[in-house]
């Protein structure tokens, strides 16, 4: 089963969980809600 990345809202701890899964928590904080965590990079469009 594919794994799916999210990050803790409350302490920022990185989680994989399976999307089916009915109640996900964080292991470190015991917080439930997540966000998923966005890519670090730049695009450049050239705007000629």
């Amino acid at each position: 089963m594919q794994f799916v990345e999210y990050r803790c809202l409350k302490c920022g701890n990185h989680e994989d969980f399976e999307p089916k899964k009915p109640s996900i928590k964080c292991k470190m904080c015991g917080g439930r809600i997540f966000v998923k965590p966005r890519r670090n990079f730049m695009k450049f469009v050239d705007a000629n």
